[in-house]
């Protein structure tokens, strides 16, 4: 009985001196992160959603904190729901965390390794990174404002005479001036429909088969090497890559073709394609590079705006006392004429309403995650090689210390100096630059400048000649809007919802539709 106590005791001690000095040892002096146990081998997948992953990421940090990890099939994953410590890491301290993990769906077999975003730091994505911040700056895109005015008037117009359609008008609105921006490709209004279903057939694509836990092949990297006829997912993707790739080689070859026989001259308004092909050889990107990179652009502009601005109008259905003061800015800046960019500095209510939006309704909720591509720490704690960081942005913009009553929608947190947010002046803040939004350090989205242009016109544009109102029944009664009913994905939008467009005044209704007449 006594030798059985003994080794016992033994036991203990044992475990403890390991766990003490050990493990210790493994993380050189620093403790490791807080977080689930989860079970031997499998670590938490059992708990792992296969939707809405944010969700779950948001109630862990309640119980473990700001940072903590969590162990899947042997990887870790740490999960950041702080923006400050998401700064700090990845944008201070970028040059350790900046890489990709493997996005084996997504990423290696549907876009066969050309999707700039969840693109590892390879040669291809630092030339992709280069041309897009050379061809989509700031100076390079003021001379797009005439047409997306323009654009911004005929969604405004077509969504008065038929608002049950306004998912479409919205991507339209994205889809049509990115096919300017990026190819110089200007659509008829036969065409333009065709061209929208593609691009958002390819972001549906995106958002579905990028969503962490959706496929277990990015849990388990090694099925990919099974034969197509017992891989159900590799057939799917093998059938996605080749529409997308097929739409991106056609544009880049019907842009090459223009650029040769039309000649299109630097007038201001110059596409990106055209601007790489001045000057091929700086940017040393294959075929195959070019149209993903050029790809990668379009779709994640035509994507994340539409689905901003479908969240904007919930938030003016749900709270119409902003809608009258967005729109008692406006009518006193611009009172009746069209918008234009150059209202800009004096709409800081319109401003501070598109970032509150992105704040309440973040597009891309869990992130984009990152990877460690060596060892480090975060204060005590220990990060190893290899962890797949995550930067929950849903859990970030609901901390109360930074977003008082983070659940409302609230742009007053944007204007008043009494909010922690609150930045000075107002001609120039609010706006979106390193906004967390749009990710972090060296991976923020290269398109923030025309997502910030096109939200604040379309934005702008509607509250100027409408107003968002709720829509009733043939009952005369209110029909419901769910408070928070969003798709699945990597990027999301809130589902169909029942709202009625009311023109303020026909004065400026005639105004829209002259404005959609006229040719920029």
């Amino acid at each position: 009985m006594s030798a059985t106590i003994i080794l016992v005791a033994a036991s203990i001690c044992s475990y403890f001196l390991y766990h003490l000095f050990v493990l210790r040892a493994k993380y050189h002096g620093f403790k490791r992160l807080p977080g689930p146990k989860g079970y031997p081998l499998i670590g938490s997948i059992l708990d792992f959603p296969k939707a809405f992953s944010y969700h779950k990421f948001t109630e862990w940090a309640a119980v473990y904190g700001p940072i903590y990890q969590v162990n899947i099939l042997g990887a870790t994953h740490v999960v950041i729901s702080d923006v400050n410590i998401a700064n700090d890491m990845l944008a201070l301290r970028g040059a350790h965390y900046s890489d990709r993990p493997v996005i084996v769906m997504l990423h290696d077999l549907v876009s066969g390794g050309g999707n700039l975003g969840s693109s590892p730091l390879n040669k291809y994505w630092r030339n992709a990174r280069k041309l897009a911040a050379a061809q989509l700056s700031t100076v390079s895109l003021e001379g797009w404002g005439d047409m997306q005015i323009f654009e911004a008037a005929r969604l405004v117009d077509d969504l008065v005479q038929d608002p049950d359609r306004y998912d479409y008008f919205f991507e339209r609105y994205s889809s049509v001036t990115m096919l300017q921006i990026i190819y110089g490709k200007k659509v008829s209004r036969a065409e333009e429909e065709g061209h929208v279903k593609k691009i958002m057939t390819i972001v549906h694509t995106l958002e579905r088969t990028g969503a962490p836990g959706a496929y277990l092949v990015d849990f388990l990297p090694f099925l990919r090497y099974l034969p197509k006829s017992l891989a159900g997912f590799k057939r799917e993707a093998e059938k996605l890559h080749n529409f997308e790739y097929s739409y991106f080689h056609g544009l880049v070859t019907e842009a090459r073709e223009r650029y040769i026989t039309e000649k299109p001259s630097n007038d201001g308004t110059r596409a990106v394609i055209y601007g790489y092909l001045d000057n091929e050889k700086n940017y040393d990107l294959s075929d195959f590079d070019l149209a993903y990179c050029l790809g990668t652009l379009f779709e994640g502009g035509s994507g994340t705006t539409s689905s901003t601005m479908q969240s904007f109008c919930l938030a003016m259905w749900y709270y119409p006392e902003w809608q009258k003061k967005i729109q008692q800015e406006i009518d006193e800046v611009i009172g009746d004429r069209l918008p234009t960019f150059d209202d800009f500095p004096r709409l800081p209510t319109v401003r501070a309403a598109i970032k509150e939006t992105l704040r309440w309704r973040p597009v891309v909720p869990g992130g984009i995650p990152h990877l460690s591509t060596k060892e480090g720490s975060f204060d005590d704690f220990f990060i190893p090689k290899g962890a797949i960081i995550h930067a929950n942005q849903y859990a970030m913009f609901k901390d109360e210390s930074i977003y008082p009553d983070a659940e409302s929608y609230n742009p007053e947190r944007w204007l008043d100096p009494k909010y922690p947010t609150f930045q000075a002046p107002l001609n120039q803040y609010p706006n979106i630059k390193r906004y967390a939004s749009f990710g972090f350090g060296r991976r923020i989205c290269p398109g923030f400048v025309v997502a910030e242009r096109s939200l604040f016109i379309e934005t702008t544009m509607l509250m100027w000649a409408c107003s968002v109102t709720k829509k009733h029944d043939d009952d005369g009664a209110v029909i419901p809007v769910p408070w928070y009913e969003y798709k699945p994905g990597v990027n999301t939008g809130p589902k169909r919802f029942q709202f009625a467009v009311k023109i303020r005044e026909e004065k400026r209704a005639q105004m829209l539709r002259k404005a959609c007449q006229e040719q920029y």
